[in-house]
């Protein structure tokens, strides 16, 4: 990590110091960008790439003494140059000299155009009067349920999500027959983006000591390598999709399970399993069910890069999805492993389909351009903000700093961000709206797509988002503020006029 360097407050010094910084970011950029280029199939992203590149260079730096001279100046930040990194510093550095700058609009806007260009090539183009999209996880009554799915559609549900973790293909081929068929009759596009559940344990068969059937603090569950054959004793039960990783589980070991709904502690070993005692949970306490994901965020162990249900259901994917959800990647070499997977299964000589990277572990974020460059290489993609998981493995105040870095580096490779899990979550089951999930919500404006997970008041929750997104967009265009015009009721007093709700 190289320090910033020392800004003196005249406009000679602070000139030099920018024209040295611009020609470290294009040397430095240059040499990742090379270390790229071998892997990148596709000519179209180059550009994107080398631009990435200038980025990462520049965020190695602590920038926060030239923003404050900047500032102090009247001269643009560099907070908001992610997808025109170069044109940036030019733009600074005439305004500081004094000299017109040459930098054209055109080209000065030319990343967040091709953004725009990808997210409606990954999504379709949208008709409506927001910019970011609507995903929709589907439950496993849509399968049956027809109406749901085309009332979702015309309450502007863009994209459409199946998790393969769950249901089966006559489920997903009958959801997959809803969207296809009310996309047609609606005039509207709907893509469908399937996830493969990658290598995560989760919860199998789970067994609850009598009539209780919440999981409350200080409860205990054994967690068991084999399905458990009896209830017996007094604690809840449940096996582990992948039994090998209870052999790396070590007393005091934390494992979280739903996302961290319930927080557990490994208290003692035993010849089935580990017996684990709740720590985290709330207050009126949380079912233990079947599928639920399982994190270890404090224990590491390798990951292949498919697993054998995988492999199956990526045929049933590539037959039928526009989207592919390729979950818990964590290197280029999982990519180069998803490549060689998805040419196996191809029957057609028709390009790859899109795919998704799902950002859901430290290791994947710390992977992040890596992860891009070979994806977007190959094929069009998009990454997901995968809160449930990511905000397992890392504390909540470096999920905070983690989703906008996540934001900021999509933008710099001009590759559409979905901003996931948990959003609207109270509304979507409860139907009851907070202020925090309203706010939150705005922030996901930033991003081009916005997913809402399954529940009982979900198409209220589309129509709900669809005019957050609206009005969070009426103030911000991803990072920058419209700044567009206040009405105040009088000039000394600072009461806001507000548009009427729509």
């Amino acid at each position: 990590m190289k320090r910033n360097p020392n800004i003196r407050s005249d406009r000679k010094s602070l000139l030099a110091a920018l024209r040295n910084l611009r020609q470290e970011i294009e040397q430095e950029g240059r040499m990742i960008y090379e270390q790229w280029l071998p892997g990148m199939a596709r000519r179209e992203f180059r550009t994107s790439a080398l631009n990435l590149a200038y980025y990462i260079a520049l965020r190695r730096r602590n920038l926060s003494g030239l923003q404050a001279t900047l500032l102090s100046y009247g001269l643009a930040p560099l907070a908001h140059c992610e997808s025109r990194v170069l044109q940036t510093l030019d733009a600074i550095i005439a305004a500081c000299a004094g000299t017109p700058t040459d930098v054209a609009d055109k080209r000065f806007f030319y990343g967040q155009k091709i953004l725009d260009r990808r997210t409606n090539l990954l999504f379709g183009p949208l008709k409506a009067r927001r910019r970011a999209r609507i995903m929709v996880t589907l439950a496993t009554d849509a399968a049956g349920d027809y109406p749901l799915i085309r009332d979702l559609i015309v309450r502007g549900m863009n994209c459409a999500r199946i998790n393969c973790a769950h249901d089966s293909e006559d489920v997903w081929e009958a959801m997959v027959a809803h969207v296809r068929r009310a996309a047609n009759e609606t005039g509207r596009i709907c893509r469908i983006l399937m996830d493969v559940a990658g290598p995560k344990p989760r919860t199998d068969a789970v067994l609850t000591p009598g009539p209780k059937n919440r999981l409350f603090r200080n409860s205990y569950l054994l967690l068991t390598r084999e399905p458990p054959q009896s209830a017996g004793g007094m604690h809840f039960q449940t096996s582990c999709t992948m039994p090998e990783v209870i052999s790396l589980l070590k007393v005091g070991t934390e494992v979280w399970i739903d996302d961290g709904r319930i927080g557990a502690r490994v208290e003692a070993l035993t010849g089935d399993g580990a017996l684990l005692k709740v720590i985290s949970v709330r207050a009126t306490g949380e079912r233990l069910q079947s599928g639920k994901g399982i994190n270890l965020p404090n224990t590491r162990f390798e990951k292949l890069a498919f697993t054998d249900k995988d492999r199956r259901d990526l045929q049933f994917v590539c037959a039928h999805a526009d989207i592919l959800g390729y979950s818990f990647v964590q290197n280029a070499a999982d990519v180069a492993a998803l490549y060689q997977e998805m040419e196996t299964v191809r029957t057609d000589k028709k390009p790859c389909q899109s795919v998704v990277l799902k950002i859901e572990t430290r290791k994947a974020m710390q992977n992040l351009p890596d992860l891009i460059v070979a994806a977007a290489g190959r094929w069009q993609t998009g990454i997901m903000i995968a809160r449930g998981d990511l905000g397992v493995e890392l504390s909540l105040p470096q999920l905070i700093e983690v989703q906008d870095q996540i934001l900021s580096i999509g933008q710099a490779a001009s590759v559409p961000v979905i901003w996931a899990t948990q959003v609207l979550d109270r509304y979507t089951k409860k139907g009851v709206l907070t202020r925090a999930e309203a706010t939150d919500t705005a922030m996901g404006g930033r991003a081009e797509c916005v997913m809402l997970n399954k529940g009982p008041f979900i198409k209220e929750a589309v129509s709900l988002l669809d005019n957050l997104l609206f009005r969070a967009q009426s103030i911000r265009n991803k990072n920058l503020p419209n700044m567009s015009a206040i009405q105040f009721s009088h000039q000394a007093d600072l009461t806001c006029s507000f548009p009427e709700e729509t």
